[in-house]
């Protein structure tokens, strides 16, 4: 096992099971921002901004989860392998760091269940 810094990790993940955890805006993890423009087209996540209702928002398709700090935070839980990888990559991206704990946490509780999960596509 190793542990590397986003911005001093470049390439494929190869032969080896990746976790990129954080969000992709104000430079916090620029990897997942990278994962969800070149392996997950239908995912977007809005960049904090006080002026919008949308501001951190995690938009998959059509559906919408916004950001509300008083009762509900979400966190995008995504595992899919690169073409030129042999082994997955797991991007969890909170909307606040609660959310990227909450979402670690269901990951150790729904392990098994999720790593029977079959690559599609």
């Amino acid at each position: 096992m190793s542990v590397v810094s986003c911005n001093e990790f470049q390439g494929s993940n190869g032969n080896r099971t990746e976790f990129c955890i954080g969000g992709p805006g104000g430079g916090s993890n620029p990897r997942t921002g990278a994962h969800l423009a070149a392996h997950l087209p239908g995912v977007t996540i809005r960049p904090y901004d006080p002026k919008r209702r949308d501001s951190m928002a995690i938009i998959v398709g059509k559906q919408k989860f916004l950001y509300d700090r008083d009762n509900q935070q979400h966190a995008l839980i995504a595992k899919f392998r690169p073409v030129e990888s042999t082994q997955p990559a797991i991007v969890i991206s909170g909307q606040t760091s609660i959310a990227n704990h909450a979402a670690v946490s269901f990951l150790k509780r729904e392990y098994l269940s999720i790593s029977r999960c079959p690559f599609t596509g």
